[in-house]
């Protein structure tokens, strides 16, 4: 099995998902959920099944050093290229009102922001509502 240096994919994976290949949406996505889930939205697992095998060898590498290290991209010097892809990749962010905060950005370690006021893209019900998985949502409901 061949050994592989997350730091190295880290940096693959935010020039490609700074990038406009078919491939960069499933890239900005992962690194998006790990940058602040609530606000950005989460990683659909599916999205590993199509990208290539070495981009979804990156997105592992990079998921176990997150799981091992605790630490959002920030610990690692990728603020901006984060803030850069939530403008390129969830503009609607940037829409909504802010409330006196500087939305959307990493949680604190051991935080968990409040989510911004816009619809859940499956449920359509506004995020922070009922817990749980939307009626409609998860497999076979095409995304």
């Amino acid at each position: 099995m061949p050994v592989f240096d997350p730091d190295a994919a880290l940096d693959r994976l935010v020039t490609i998902a700074q990038s406009d290949t078919g491939q960069s949406a499933r890239v900005a996505n992962f690194l998006l959920a790990w940058w602040n889930a609530g606000d950005c939205g989460g990683f659909d697992f599916t999205d590993l099944w199509n990208v290539d095998r070495a981009i979804a060898d990156d997105i592992l590498a990079v998921t176990r050093m997150i799981a091992i290290r605790h630490e959002y991209p920030t610990a690692y010097g990728y603020g901006p290229p984060c803030e850069r892809l939530v403008a390129d990749w969830r503009p609607r962010l940037f829409d909504q009102p802010k409330g006196g905060r500087a939305w959307p950005t990493a949680p604190e370690r051991g935080t968990m922001p409040p989510p911004l006021p816009f619809a859940d893209a499956c449920s359509g019900a506004p995020l922070g509502g009922a817990p749980g998985l939307p009626r409609g949502c998860g497999e076979g409901a095409g995304h």
